[in-house]
């Protein structure tokens, strides 16, 4: 009897409803797995081993690992992490050995795949992690460090006011010109 109700007119509203069922159910998968992916962080240079990042607080850097080796997270020269304003936590700390001092952090896996988020919450900024075992063909990071958009924008603001200053005083021809 269920056959021939889903056979009949309950069928023809399911077929219906199935393209966009189909839609928002990929729509929402897309959106979540999106929302809640990290990003692995490229090459500073030739070396894939050695990483750099943009910063930015709403993103989370995924750190391809391999059992044995070592890596290092280094922050900007003048970021703590204090007893006051800061600490690290993770959601797997068994199988991984860590230590820091200054603006880094040194982390090495000692077991198999202890796969587990990191959170760093230093005098400035929070960092999200997601420290995950490396694919077959998947370089390890050894070295990860970042670029601070808001720390330069500072700088280049700084180095504006001290120009515009030496404008105001009548410096600034002489400044300007090259040398012959």
């Amino acid at each position: 009897m269920s056959g021939q109700i889903l056979g009949g007119r309950h069928a023809a509203c399911r077929s219906a409803r199935s393209p966009l069922l189909v839609v928002a159910t990929l729509a929402a998968a897309f959106v979540s797995s999106s929302a809640w992916s990290a990003i692995t962080p490229g090459p500073c240079a030739s070396d894939e081993h050695v990483r750099c990042a943009e910063y930015d607080a709403t993103t989370a850097y995924r750190i391809p690992y391999r059992i044995g080796e070592a890596f290092v997270v280094q922050f900007e020269a003048d970021e703590i992490v204090d007893d006051k304003s800061g600490g690290l936590g993770s959601g797997e700390s068994e199988g991984w050995s860590v230590g820091g001092k200054a603006n880094w952090f040194m982390f090495k896996p000692s077991k198999k795949k202890p796969n587990t988020n990191v959170l760093i919450v230093t005098n400035k900024r929070r960092y999200v992690f997601q420290f995950d075992a490396a694919a077959r063909n998947e370089a390890a990071i050894w070295s990860l460090s970042f670029d601070y958009p808001d720390t330069r924008a500072k700088a280049e603001q700084a180095a504006k006011a001290k120009a515009d200053k030496a404008l105001a005083m009548g410096f600034g021809e002489q400044w300007n010109q090259k040398p012959t």
